[in-house]
């Protein structure tokens, strides 16, 4: 734990540290998030912290920052919360430290609250000795012999913090050259190039880089039982966040603060109010499921008893809504249900009647997993224990506090709420209730009041030539950055969040955060994702410029998908797994209405179409099949998404084979059947049109007129078929021809619909694909009100001709007889 949360995070604040006394890395903070991307709900807010005094940020992967410098004039600017808490800094360079330069043993009392220091000698910080501007603030001794320097030179200091819980963490940045101990209240809290058994008499591990640079280090909190993966205080009930890794909880309703058991608590009240806290973004519950291990810890009183669940921790898999780790604390039967795995059988809950206990009044809970083994503790005292089979699933997506995440609120203050991922002991437990008092499962190093800070500075060896020390403390509100913190963000839509703080009084940019956030329940699936166009057979190339990048046709082969959808839509993880080989990129979006291009060969699709502005273009692998093919799409886990084979014979449109023209999808609508013939039309110009809706361009009946030589009126009949130019025109026949004259059928038909067989009335009638204009089959009960009423209209097939024509087939959606009112039906053309 150690290596994780405080060595590897400090190397890292050390080697920016050294970038930046290099002049390689900016001194500006980039902007801190207050969740580093992952699923978010439309209502969770999002805040950008930093030391700059502005934020620029995109939501569309573009850069904030021009090259040369500029402002991105696409990127917005962050407000800052000018209500919000404020850090407090309570140590900076300057400060007056006590200090002791003599080489004498000090043994361990000189860490504490209560040694006296009076006799040391006293200076501002920068302290230290050198020729390199070593204690600039103070310059302390070293001992009569430059080349046998004291080994340690003590320093201490008092600083007066009235309330650390206002703090998410404490930032200790120090300067030290060449090894450092650091004392709080007698704990040790820092230590840096130096040996755990060092004494007075002990040199540092060695020299150090960077001796001029400030190194920073989150002050650690000291876990009352070890293995705690989160922890709500609840202390504040405007900020629900964890004391471990700063994940931060969601109020959904209203949440008040309550006085609780140890501190603040927070009121859920008796309203639908609960506590959203996300699980997939940081992954932090993966050790329990990792370990088939878990216990909560937290103390609850009730404003009433009634049917609720006072914690819910949800994993897609599990099942009964989602139900991995559930406790009802009670039901309203008064009994007690804990719920592993799932629900309600034998391999999933364990239960236990509860009347004797008074809810209205605080108590403190245990629920405990370990495999199969499960137990319930109330006020320090085994309640029941019982042996379910089911183990933890992995794909946690949140914990709900004070409901199910859908419904179930609890009408609970809920106080101390810690989550470990082990089995806690019964020992632990009693240390936890301690008696009824409680003990918090995490204290801070710092506390209300006076602290002493202690530390000793180590040189490398007798012959060094300097040694330095000075530090800052600050109180932080957020996960980190700076003192302005940003109005929140909130997300409708999946996005990437680019940003960059700016200072505009000396024009320094910080360094890029970028991260990606996807919405709640938006899933891929067919009803907002759809293949709209389809280019399987290309036209040769003959163009100077399509022969200069490919003679192969199928180099111009395109895929185009459309989101139908009402939000954007993260795309990663879906795939191809029959047809072209393609997996599309991490953290792809595509908004809503927006399409998206699949293409072969980037270079001969641009010497064709030319660049697309605002489309996003990927390369496959492998080539469409042109005698036709299974296109399988499947979303994550494997599960189809889209499965349908297109084909080049009839009743699929030919002339997609081979003869310049795209597959285009008749219609948008969400569940619209790909593998049908009838879904598709040809496209109405050579090439299709990929990244754009099917021009409305099709040919007019003044440029079909002048190509048939007609030389009436669009009401006339040149050929006196019976059917007017402007008819002939819809229907794609030959206008000097009364042969071709295409009928208007109708028949009707007895067919079986749901297991009953009725008689149904069928509409045939042929279509020309490329007129500028439409066919619609419209119904009326009275011969004056015409409506092209959907639900009243089923579409039955559309057999492509291969001429440029369909033949297109419909029926009434109910029956005819049965006494059913009269129903009349036309054909119209626009």
């Amino acid at each position: 734990n150690n290596l994780f949360k405080n060595r590897f995070p400090s190397l890292t604040k050390t080697m920016i540290g050294r970038f930046k006394s290099a002049g390689m890395y900016p001194d500006i903070i980039a902007p801190v998030y207050s969740q580093h991307g992952g699923s978010v709900s439309p209502l969770t807010p999002v805040t950008m912290a930093t030391d700059g005094n502005t934020i620029y940020y995109t939501l569309d992967g573009s850069d904030p920052r021009l090259p040369g410098g500029a402002p991105n004039l696409d990127a917005l600017t962050a407000s800052f919360d000018v209500n919000g808490p404020d850090p407090i800094t309570f140590l900076s360079t300057g400060h007056t430290w006590k200090y002791l330069d003599d080489g004498s043993d000090q043994g361990t009392a000189w860490r504490s609250p209560g040694f006296d220091d009076f006799v040391w000698q006293s200076g501002p910080s920068e302290l230290g000795y050198g020729s390199d501007g070593e204690g600039v603030g103070q310059i302390v001794g070293f001992g009569p012999d430059p080349s046998a320097k004291h080994p340690t030179t003590y320093f201490r200091t008092t600083v007066n913090i009235p309330d650390p819980s206002v703090f998410f963490n404490f930032l200790l940045r120090v300067k030290y050259d060449d090894g450092i101990a650091a004392y709080i209240n007698g704990v040790d809290v820092l230590r840096q190039n130096l040996s755990n058994i060092a004494t007075f008499s002990s040199f540092a591990n060695g020299t150090i880089d960077d001796e001029a640079g400030w190194k920073d280090f989150a002050l650690p909190s000291s876990e009352l039982v070890p293995g705690l993966i989160a922890y709500w205080p609840m202390d504040n009930a405007s900020d629900i966040i964890d004391k471990v890794a700063g994940i931060r909880g969601e109020v959904l309703g209203e949440v008040v603060a309550a006085e609780g058991k140890l501190g603040g608590a927070a009121d859920l009240g008796e309203a639908q109010n609960w506590i959203r806290v996300d699980a997939e973004a940081s992954g932090w519950l993966e050790p329990a499921s990792d370990a088939d291990a878990m216990s909560v810890s937290l103390w609850q009183k009730l404003h009433v008893v009634r049917s609720s669940s006072t914690f819910w921790f949800r994993a897609e898999a599990a099942g009964s809504n989602a139900r991995n780790f559930q406790a009802h604390i009670p039901w309203s039967n008064n009994n007690i249900y804990f719920d592993t795995s799932g629900c309600c059988g034998g391999t999933q809950r364990i239960s236990k009647g509860a009347a004797d206990i008074d809810f209205l009044e605080w108590h403190h809970f245990v629920f405990i997993k370990d495999k199969t083994h499960k137990e319930i503790w109330v006020d320090g005292e085994l309640l029941h224990k019982g042996e379910n089979d089911g183990t933890l699933f992995d794909d946690w997506t949140y914990l709900a506090i004070g409901s199910s995440g859908i419904d179930s609120y609890a009408a609970a203050i809920v106080d101390d709420f810690g989550v470990f991922a082990r089995a806690i002991t019964p020992e632990e437990v009693a240390i936890i209730y301690n008696g009824g008092s409680g003990n918090a499962l995490m204290t801070d190093a710092l506390k209300a009041g006076t602290n002493t800070i202690a530390v000793e500075i180590h040189q490398a060896s007798g012959s060094s030539s300097d040694i330095r020390f000075d530090m800052m403390l600050r109180g932080e509100t957020n996960r980190g950055g700076g003192d302005n913190v940003s109005e929140p963000l909130f997300f409708a839509e999946a996005a990437m969040l680019r940003a960059r703080s700016y200072n505009t009084d000396n024009k320094e940019w910080s360094a890029l955060n970028e991260s990606f956030f996807t919405i709640d329940g938006v899933s891929v699936d067919a009803s907002n994702l759809v293949v709209s166009e389809l280019h399987y057979h290309p036209a040769n190339p003959t163009t100077p410029l399509e022969l200069a990048e490919s003679s192969d046709r199928d180099d111009f082969e395109f895929i185009e998908f459309l989101n139908i959808g009402k939000a954007a839509l993260d795309l990663s993880g879906i795939r191809f797994e029959a047809g072209i080989t393609f997996a599309f990129p991490e953290n792809t979006v595509l908004k809503a209405g927006k399409h998206l291009l699949l293409i072969r060969n980037r270079a001969a699709f641009e010497a064709r179409y030319g660049t697309i502005e605002g489309i996003q273009l990927f390369e496959y692998t492998g080539r469409l099949n042109n005698s036709g093919e299974q296109l399988l799409i499947t979303g994550n886990g494997l599960n189809p998404l889209h499965d349908f084979t297109y084909d080049d014979q009839l009743p699929w449109p030919t002339e997609a084979d081979g003869k310049g023209f795209s597959l285009i999808l008749s219609s948008q609508a969400a569940g619209f059947p790909l593998g049908e013939p009838a879904s598709w039309t040809v496209s109405r110009h050579l090439g299709g049109s990929p990244g754009t809706v099917e021009p409305a361009g099709g040919i007019t009946y003044a440029a079909w007129a002048a190509s048939n030589g007609i030389q009436g009126k669009p009401n006339d009949d040149d050929d006196d078929d019976g059917l007017s130019n402007y008819w002939e025109f819809l229907f794609g026949s030959q206008p000097d021809l009364a042969s071709d004259a295409p009928v208007f059928g109708l028949t009707i038909q007895s067919i079986d619909v749901d297991g009953e067989v009725d008689d149904y009335l069928f509409l045939t009638f042929r279509k020309n694909l490329r007129a500028d204009a439409s066919l619609t089959v419209e119904v009326s009960s009275d011969l004056i009100t015409w409506s092209p009423d959907h639900a009243m209209i089923e579409p039955v097939s559309k057999a492509d001709n291969g001429d440029g024509t369909a033949t297109v087939t419909v029926r009434l959606a109910r029956p005819i007889g049965q006494g059913q009112s009269q129903a009349f039906v036309r054909l119209r053309g626009n």
